[in-house]
């Protein structure tokens, strides 16, 4: 499974979003998480990890092929059991990475994901119809749009998935920050599924970035929220109004956990 995460102007927690469910999926799977924001990687930094092996070490090895095993060469430990490609600081760096892999980078990690117990990540960023990672966009088998519940985040929301009408029916929305308008009313104005709304959870989100916070962030609200999402990218939304917290006996279960890394991807 290959799941997209990506925002719009002012849409806050895009990459912890990516993060988390990549922390929650690795509990069940092997995950990796792909840092493929042209604005630039913030993994590196947060995580206290190298800027280097990532994206532009995989760009530089792979310029004729991307094969399993190159990429695998080109990750980094993340938190919980996962495995991270990053994406460079530096916007222009991140850019000439994404172009010079181009669609050789969609077609690898679809393969990857197409794997029965393997679970892939994009956080895509700001994704539009000019964006570099457009075309990963279009390979994912599940996008998530993060957005704030107010009327210049659902506005934005709005014509973004307009502007890309060729992805809506792969598309989720999630909510964070504060605003006025519920899951019913968002599905009404977007046509598409809400699958959730990110708490106000400063500890749980903190422990989300911590190496050995994700132990104790499954006794929060944050990963019973997390799950639901993670569940919603697993079943068919096509026909629901809302499949978010309103209606949760509808989600089925994740996978048991297991603590196993397995794998030449953590």
């Amino acid at each position: 499974m290959l799941v997209g995460v990506c925002g719009t102007k002012g849409a806050p927690g895009v990459t912890t979003l990516a993060l988390g469910l990549a922390c929650l999926w690795s509990e069940s799977r092997k995950t990796l998480l792909v840092e493929a924001d042209p604005n630039g990687g913030c993994l590196a930094a947060r995580l206290s990890l190298a800027q280097e092996p990532g994206l532009s070490t995989l760009a530089a090895a792979g310029r004729h092929e991307i094969s399993m095993r190159v990429i695998a060469q080109n990750l980094q430990p993340g938190p919980g059991h996962t495995s991270v490609l990053l994406a460079p600081s530096s916007p222009h760096h991140a850019r000439a990475a994404l172009r010079t892999l181009s669609g050789r980078l969609d077609t690898a990690l679809v393969d990857l994901a197409t794997q029965d117990d393997m679970a892939v990540l994009a956080d895509l960023g700001r994704l539009d119809a000019e964006s570099p990672v457009l075309g990963l966009g279009e390979a994912a088998h599940r996008l998530i749009f993060v957005a704030r519940p107010t009327l210049d985040g659902i506005d934005a929301l709005g014509v973004r998935l307009d502007e890309l009408s060729q992805l809506r029916s792969r598309s989720l929305v999630v909510t964070a920050g504060v605003g006025p308008y519920g899951h019913r009313e968002l599905h009404e104005v977007l046509g598409v599924p809400v699958a959730g709304h990110i708490p106000p959870d400063p500890a749980g989100l903190a422990s989300i970035w911590s190496a050995s916070g994700v132990s104790t962030i499954r006794r929060r609200l944050l990963w019973r929220v997390l799950a639901g999402i993670a569940a919603c990218c697993e079943i068919d939304t096509t026909d629901d109004e809302t499949v978010g917290a309103p209606r949760p006996s509808k989600r089925p279960h994740l996978l048991p956990r297991s603590t196993k890394r397995q794998g030449a991807i953590r």
